[in-house]
């Protein structure tokens, strides 16, 4: 992506902030992926932390930890009062504004500084799918969704992990801190359990899980990682990412897969092998939770939602998630009914992949710096 700052605009002094800058970013173009942000606050009151803020959602936060002398110097503050955060940009608007304030011990908040920018795909830059006609399906060519979890345990090290469709336990294997794993049935491989201290496996379905178990009493904490890969029709990956999203705190990354068909087949609610001109994906199959998409754009638009070009079929990595929401479960019945009738055919498949606004996801495993801004566990 090419990024431009194309302006800053500092907010002026009030009863609570006494002055305030941003030393960086300056206007120009920046990391395609993040931009850092450099400044210093002094107020009137105890500072909690600085959020930046992106169409009412938090992108970030800091806390003052860096010592700044020469603004020391002319307020005669004792404590740091300097800060200093790379802001992502996967997922903004092409037009964004992000702004800056500062969030006090009391819980009151004042905004500092308003960031605008302009990012847009670069010339040249490679293509994340393609369409093959020989076998009339899309492709996508990003890192295999297998080795993008390998550099999200990797680099992030989350510190509790829950699954739900481990079977033989592959993905499962790549973790190494407290897991659950639920599956109705599984046939797991011997290298599932890998190194970790404890893990939980629960032979039953997901829904049975959820109503029976307290994730964060056997974790003792919330979820900080989930893979959701169980059945592959809409209403069971709704109804998981309910109980999943009930058990996490709100820096934790769920992780939905095979969301992105490749063809009409693949998208039918009974699994139906391809045909000859398939070869190598004959037999995969995503069921119709593609609708996730869809729903989750219209009910739960405080989300924040990546759709990795990871092949076979993709990898929707949420954030900025809320345990306390109740809206998915609420309006559960008047989802199901909207969406249950739905098919996709080969006109809604095209419009579906145009729509899609997915992330690149090698730069992101080349360079691990622009993975862990993109999704922080802390």
């Amino acid at each position: 992506m090419a990024v431009e700052i194309s302006g800053v605009t500092l907010c002026p002094s009030d009863d609570l902030i006494t002055a305030a800058c941003l030393d960086y970013p300056r206007t120009g173009l920046v990391d395609g992926y993040a931009f850092e942000v450099f400044g210093w606050v002094v107020s009137k009151a105890p500072v909690a932390e600085v959020e930046f803020v992106h169409e009412q959602s938090v992108l970030a936060s800091c806390e003052l930890t860096v010592s700044r002398p020469d603004v020391a110097t002319v307020y005669g503050s004792s404590s740091p009062v300097g800060f200093s955060k790379a802001v992502g940009t996967v997922g903004l608007a092409p037009d964004f504004t992000v702004g800056v304030r500062v969030v006090f011990q009391d819980g009151r908040r004042r905004e500092i500084a308003e960031i605008r920018g302009k990012q847009s795909r670069q010339r040249g830059a490679g293509p994340v799918h393609d369409f093959d006609d020989a076998t009339n399906s899309f492709r996508m060519l990003g890192v295999p969704y297998f080795d993008f979890l390998t550099a999200l345990h990797t680099h992030l090290t989350p510190r509790t992990y829950l699954e739900v469709g481990t079977e033989t336990g592959s993905s499962l294997a790549l973790v190494g801190c407290d897991a659950i794993a639920v599956d109705p049935q599984f046939q797991l491989d011997v290298t599932a359990t890998g190194n970790r201290r404890r893990t939980f496996f629960f032979q039953m379905p997901s829904d049975t899980f959820f109503a029976t178990e307290n994730v964060r009493e056997l974790l003792g904490r919330r979820v900080d990682m989930a893979f959701l890969d169980g059945m592959h029709r809409f209403e069971f990956l709704l109804r998981d990412l309910i109980g999943t999203e009930a058990a996490c705190h709100p820096r934790s990354l769920i992780l939905l897969h095979d969301c992105v068909p490749l063809n009409p087949r693949m998208a039918l609610r009974q699994w139906l092998p391809g045909g000859p001109s398939e070869t190598d994906t004959a037999s995969f199959w995503t069921g119709d939770v593609w609708k996730l998409l869809p729903i989750l754009k219209k009910y739960r638009p405080d989300l924040r939602l990546h759709v990795l070009d990871c092949p076979p079929t993709g990898l929707v990595a949420i954030t900025r998630v809320d345990p306390a929401s109740r809206i998915l479960a609420d309006c559960y019945y008047d989802i199901v009914d909207e969406h249950a009738a739905t098919v996709m055919d080969e006109n809604r498949l095209r419009s579906f992949w145009e729509e899609l606004e997915m992330t690149d996801s090698r730069p992101l495993c080349e360079e691990p710096d622009r993975l862990t801004v993109l999704f922080s566990l802390d």
